[in-house]
């Protein structure tokens, strides 16, 4: 059976959550709005986007979310380097591709930052593509998993999308795909019902099994 993986890259490969709280909590701070902690950001996180800023305290009739969007993809910007990769991932996206598991990124991501990303991150040989939105404002991925699975040539039931949100089980069952939960990412546990769910990003077994039960 032909099966295909297709990975979120926020929160799911790239370690980023403590650093985008981080670096939201400047914004907050110049906004003089009350910082928040990473057990509220995982609550409040969603898509788009614009939810979770209204949710932090942003007032939009008063301000320019473009303007405020951009201050925290800035600062964001400015330090990526200083996160990491979910560990484990190196050793299983290496095992996929040795299994000739066909890999992709569909990311929020703006998409040029994303290949800089990719990159510097040492992963991109791993991939045989990667996709990211067109702007800095991550409005959602509905556009670019619909061109994407428009050409693809693998059965939908036999793809697999990995990631850490709803957006991302949204759109999972949207295109007919299946989800697969890592619950370390930007939301937490509570948001999710009915999904498979890893802890680990190298609970490589766990994972295997999972991909392979149909065959």
């Amino acid at each position: 059976m032909f099966v295909e993986i297709i990975w979120d890259w926020n929160g799911t490969l790239l370690n980023d959550v403590d650093y985008s709280v981080a670096q939201i909590n400047k914004v907050l701070t110049k906004y003089k709005l009350p910082n928040i902690s990473v057990e509220k950001y995982r609550e409040i996180f969603t898509f788009p986007v614009i939810d979770y800023y209204k949710a932090l305290g942003f007032d939009f009739d008063k301000l320019d979310f473009k303007l405020v969007g951009m201050e925290f993809i800035d600062l964001y910007n400015e330090n990526l380097k200083e996160c990491k990769l979910n560990k484990g991932v190196i050793e299983v996206l290496s095992m996929f591709k040795k299994n000739n598991i066909k890999q992709g990124i569909i990311s929020a991501r703006e998409h040029n930052s994303l290949l800089v990303d990719l990159k510097n991150f040492e992963i991109d040989k791993y991939l045989q593509y990667c996709f990211g939105i067109d702007n800095n404002y991550a409005a959602g991925k509905d556009v670019l998993f619909e061109k994407y699975l428009a050409k693809s040539q693998t059965s939908r039931k036999n793809i697999y999308l990995i990631g850490d949100t709803t957006h991302d089980c949204e759109i999972a069952e949207k295109f007919g795909l299946n989800f697969i939960l890592f619950e370390k990412g930007h939301q937490n546990f509570s948001h999710f019902n009915g999904c498979r769910i890893f802890e680990k990003i190298d609970d490589i077994s766990k994972l295997s099994e999972i991909i392979y039960e149909r065959n």
